[in-house]
């Protein structure tokens, strides 16, 4: 095996590797031709491969072999560098000669393109000075088109000032509204002129001329205005259409004038210091008010065009003058105002408000019409205005329907709008008018003028409220009919409705602070209707009858402050609806609702103490049973028979009067105290045995099974009752199990009694002590084990304590 080479003696390898690549390029070699011979390896180790070849002495009978076949492919190798060195030379020279054929081509390319470069520039020129030309003959044209236009429209503008002012002297003024409409059009075009005086001129001009038309249509309104209709009708509407052309200040300025012209015989008649300035003459007001539209609709409706609302603005201005009028009447008058007076005057008001509301701002329509309303459409809308819905009793405020005169009305009055639009759709040239959105009006500002004086609006209908209250009372008869559909008193629907009577005649007065002060009047009234359920009510802590009839009083009371309580607060909901953010605090009844909420407890509280007292026989009747004597468990007791047969008698009249959610409130305050009783009454009795207490605890568990059903005792309908609700189930339970615990504590033997007690019951050491007197312990045996009690619970409480912690 041969070594690796070894230091002559001169200091000289035998061997000596030379690196010819870098290692990033033999690397690339690599990955492009795949090294499948050792001897192709850079880091080749000839050792190494001569050791692998001849790994022992007699494996070198083969090296002469082997080292033919290195110097044969060394052979070949030096050939076939030689032929590649050839081919490299060669190709080299080939190289040289294409890279100097392609700087040659470059060059020529570089020729061309300069000589293209000049050429295209020589073009461009030639084009710019082509169309330096054309553009200076087309901005030539441009401005030649444009001063041909500028003159043509001066043509236009000169021609239709002289053509306004011939129409405007004929008073051919539908023709003069087109043309001055063309000619303030064509005056827009020289604004940027104006510097230029012949210009200036003309604009001057046309401003003057529309002066000029302007003062010569407001004396052919001044002419024409109380003329016969079918003298002047014609030309003033013509004139309407040029007062639109002329602007909308000319507009508003000439019904100023026609409004001042109108109220000038209302001033005259309505003076301060005439005899028609008081209090009941203002009715004569609103005549003069309506002859004052109806003669707008007969006379001047067509010469006005529908979208000038110039009748609404009559009703606007008579109700500015009107309310500063009656204001200045009131305040004279303020010390010796009468109050029917003035709610007759203030009615009046209201009606005719609500009557230019209807006018002038009506609710959407349709046209019907009102010879042709049948009968029965009269029959279907007076039924619905009796139908009586508690739960919508103060909604908003409808139209009467329940006359044929008000559905006439209503009708009539939508009709006449629609017609009155379609007559003014357009004027005689077939114009049709640009319908403008109304603007909202507010129709109330007369009878604002109240505001400050309704404090005796406010008194006299308190004082109603006060004898209505009185004839309320005396007609209850605190019993309802067996036919009625709701089981509530009579009076208190009478009340809720007089209260929404007034509060709907009210809100038209006013909406302010004094329905503030009437809401006051409303609690007023709720506070006494609460005192006269409660009086009605028998005393609580009484000795207590049974009585069927008493019985069912109650539960109508109970019933009637229930739904006093619901609707007030609709009542209190409405109010808040009908005044601002700032008095709706002040509009609550939670005083009221307090006391509403007393009654039906209280009311509650009597419904128990006499089914108790119906029961007392039955739990006298388990105290006188010999509990120590009873050997065996039977049936359930007899006491407990009489308890259901009582039970079977005394609810029924509760469970199919009283309203749901009372009910409940009533079995749960039931079971409640008649728990706490059955306990109470368990400690009176002399001594239990076990077996007795055995017998008392299968008692209890028929009475948990009664109380269960109590909610269905006796329950009347069409229908099967339904099952009573899980939450009242697991009520009853949990209350029995305190007098089950009680039980089953005494029916344990004396050495577990306290570990029963400690487990079931939740009773007082008092409660412990009582249990065991009824076993018939002996006093130090009574002593004894309420201190095992005391020290158990004071252990439990201490480790709970220690736990918590």
């Amino acid at each position: 095996k041969m070594s690796k080479p070894e230091l002559k003696s001169d200091n000289t390898t035998t061997t000596t590797t030379t690196q010819i690549f870098t290692n990033s390029t033999n690397q690339a070699i690599a990955r492009a031709i795949p090294l499948n011979d050792p001897l192709d390896d850079p880091n080749f180790d000839p050792v190494s491969y001569v050791n692998a070849l001849f790994p022992t002495e007699s494996s070198l009978s083969g090296i002469e072999g082997f080292m033919y076949k290195m110097k044969k492919r060394a052979k070949d190798l030096d050939e076939e560098i030689v032929v590649a060195i050839r081919d490299q030379s060669t190709s080299g020279t080939k190289a040289k000669k294409d890279l100097s054929d392609a700087e040659m081509a470059i060059q020529q390319l570089f020729i061309k393109l300069k000589e293209i470069k000049e050429k295209s520039e020589q073009s461009e020129n030639m084009v710019q000075e082509i169309c330096q030309d054309i553009k200076s003959l087309d901005y030539g044209k441009r401005h030649l088109t444009s001063t041909i236009t500028i003159l043509k429209r001066l043509h236009m503008l000169v021609t239709a000032i002289d053509q306004l002012k011939h129409m405007a002297k004929e008073h051919q003024y539908r023709d003069a509204a087109n043309i001055l409409e063309a000619a303030k059009q064509l005056s827009l075009q020289f604004h940027d002129f104006r510097r230029v005086q012949k210009i200036s001129d003309l604009l001057d001009q046309i401003a003057s001329i529309e002066n000029d038309i302007r003062i010569q249509m407001f004396e052919d309104f001044r002419k024409g205005i109380h003329l016969p209709q079918d003298h002047s009708e014609g030309s003033l509407a013509e004139a309407c259409r040029l007062v639109d052309a002329l602007g909308i200040h000319v507009r508003s300025e000439l019904i100023s004038w026609y409004s001042s012209v109108i109220f000038a015989n209302y001033r005259t008649l309505f003076k301060p210091t005439g005899d028609r300035a008081s209090l009941d003459k203002i009715h004569l007001r609103y005549e003069w008010m309506r002859k004052c539209l109806n003669q707008y609709d007969q006379d001047h409706s067509n010469i006005f065009p529908s979208n000038w609302f110039v009748d609404e603005q009559l009703g606007i201005d008579f109700i500015d003058v009107t309310s500063k009028q009656i204001s200045e009447i009131l305040d004279s008058n303020k010390d010796q105002l009468d109050v029917s007076l003035f709610m007759q005057v203030l009615r009046s008001t209201v009606d005719f408000e609500k009557e230019l509301q209807r006018r002038f701002s009506p609710d959407e329509i349709d046209g019907v019409d009102d010879e042709k309303i049948s009968q029965t459409k009269l029959n279907q809308a007076t039924a619905i205005v009796e139908i009586i819905d508690h739960s919508k009793m103060f909604g908003s405020e409808e139209i009467d329907m329940t006359s044929v005169e008000g559905i006439k009305k209503t009708y009539s009055d939508a009709l006449k709008k629609k017609q009155k639009q379609k007559q003014q759709q357009g004027y005689n040239n077939g114009h049709v008018q640009k319908i403008q959105p109304k603007i909202p009006r507010k129709w109330n500002g007369i009878s604002e003028s109240f505001e400050p004086y309704m404090d005796l609006y406010v008194r006299q209908e308190d004082k109603n409220m006060h004898d209505f209250f009185v004839s309320l009372m005396e007609q209850e008869t605190w019993t309802i009919s067996d036919v009625a559909h709701t089981k509530v008193l009579q009076s208190a629907s009478n009340l809720f409705f007089y209260i929404k009577k007034i509060l709907k005649r009210s809100r038209s007065y006013t909406r302010g602070q004094k329905l503030v002060a009437l809401h006051g009047v409303f609690k007023n009234g709720l506070i006494k209707y609460s005192a006269q359920l409660d009086a009605h009510l028998p005393p609580v802590n009484a000795q207590p009858q049974y009585n069927s009839d008493e019985q069912q009083r109650i539960c109508y009371i109970v019933n009637t402050a229930e739904y006093c309580y619901e609707t007030s607060q609709q009542l209190c909901e409405s109010i808040q609806k009908l005044v601002s953010a700032e008095l709706a605090a002040q509009i609550t009844v939670v005083t009221e609702q307090d006391a509403l909420h007393s009654v039906s407890t209280k009311g509650i509280k009597c419904l128990t103490t006499r089914i108790f007292s119906a029961l007392e026989n039955s739990l006298t009747k388990m105290i006188n049973i010999n509990w120590q004597a009873i050997k065996e468990v039977g049936d359930s007791s007899e006491y407990v028979s009489q308890i259901g047969l009582e039970l079977a008698k005394a609810i029924p009249p509760i469970t199919n009067t009283l309203n749901t959610t009372y009910l409940r409130f009533f079995c749960d305050k039931f079971v409640s105290s008649f728990v706490e009783q059955f306990i109470f009454h368990i400690y009176k009795c002399r001594r239990v045995s076990e077996t007795g207490a055995q017998q008392l605890l299968l008692d209890a568990q028929t009475l948990q099974s009664l109380l269960v059903k109590l909610p269905i005792i006796g329950l009347t309908g069409d229908t099967p009752p339904h099952p009573p609700p899980t939450g009242y189930k697991k009520y009853v339970e949990k209350e029995m199990d305190k007098a089950e615990g009680i039980l089953k504590v005494l029916g344990t033997p004396i050495d577990g009694v306290l570990t029963t007690f400690l487990t079931v019951s939740s009773a007082s050491n008092f409660e412990f002590q009582k249990i065991l007197e009824l076993k018939g312990l002996k006093r130090v045996e009574i002593i004894q084990l309420t201190s095992q009690l005391a020290a158990a619970r004071a252990m439990a409480s201490s480790s709970s304590t220690i736990f918590r912690a």
